[in-house]
C-alpha cells in the first residue's frame, strides 16, 4: 500500500509539473506575441505620424501669414501757395532668393489690414478714407488690386468725456491708450495667380 501511495504522489507531482510547464510555455508565447503585436503597432504609428507630418509640412499651406506694416510718408510741400500732402504707404516683399513662393497655389486666402488709429481730432475730422492694396509679382508686374473704405467710429463729446473720466487711471499710467483698432478686409477668398505668383504688396 505504501508503494501505491508513493506512485500516486509521483503521478500527481508529475502531472502538476507537466501542467506548470504547459502554462509556462503558453504564458511565455502569449507575452511574446503581445509584445510583438504592440511593437508592430507602435512602429506603424510612428511611421504614419512621420509621413503625415512630412506631407503636412511639405504640401499644406500655412494657416496664417502675419507681417508688420511700417507706413512711410513725406512731409507736406507747398507749391504756389497750395499745400500738397502725400498719402502714407508701405511696401512688403514676401519672397526671397531662398523662398520663391509665399502663397500656396490654388488655396484661397482672406487678406486683412489691422491698424491702431489714434482718436485725435484730426483723425476724427478726416472722415472716411480709402485703403488701396496692390499685389505684384517678382518682376514688378501688378497681379491684382483692391480698395476698401475705412472709418473711425463716431463718439459724441459726452461719451468721450465719460470714457476719459472712467479710464483716467489707466490712461495716466499708460496701461490704456486713446486709440481705435481697425480691421479692414482687403480681399475675400483671394487665389494666387498660377502664371504671375504674388511676391509682395
Amino acid at each position: 500500500m505504501l508503494d501505491s501511495l508513493k506512485q500516486s504522489v509521483n503521478l500527481t507531482t508529475q502531472w502538476m509539473l507537466d501542467e506548470t510547464y504547459l502554462w509556462y510555455f503558453w504564458l511565455r508565447d502569449t507575452v511574446v506575441k503581445i509584445t510583438f503585436v504592440v511593437s508592430i503597432l507602435a512602429l506603424l504609428f510612428w511611421i504614419s505620424t512621420f509621413l503625415y507630418g512630412s506631407f503636412y509640412y511639405a504640401y499644406m499651406p500655412t494657416a496664417i501669414h502675419s507681417r508688420p506694416v511700417y507706413l512711410t510718408f513725406s512731409p507736406c510741400e507747398v507749391y504756389s501757395g497750395s499745400k500738397e500732402c502725400h498719402f502714407p504707404y508701405a511696401n512688403l516683399t514676401f519672397v526671397t532668393q531662398s523662398k520663391t513662393q509665399f502663397l500656396m497655389r490654388g488655396q484661397s486666402y482672406n487678406i486683412f489690414l489691422q491698424m491702431d488709429v489714434p482718436q485725435s481730432p484730426t483723425n476724427e475730422n478726416l472722415g472716411m478714407f480709402m485703403i488701396n492694396l496692390e499685389l505684384f509679382a517678382k518682376g514688378g508686374k501688378i497681379v491684382d488690386k483692391s480698395s476698401r473704405p475705412a472709418l473711425i467710429k463716431y463718439r459724441s463729446a459726452l461719451l468721450k468725456y465719460l470714457e476719459v473720466m472712467i479710464f483716467s487711471p489707466f490712461l495716466m499710467t499708460g496701461y490704456k491708450h486713446e486709440k481705435e483698432s481697425l480691421t479692414v478686409e482687403l480681399y475675400d477668398n483671394f487665389i494666387d495667380n498660377v502664371v504671375s505668383i504674388g511676391a509682395g504688396t
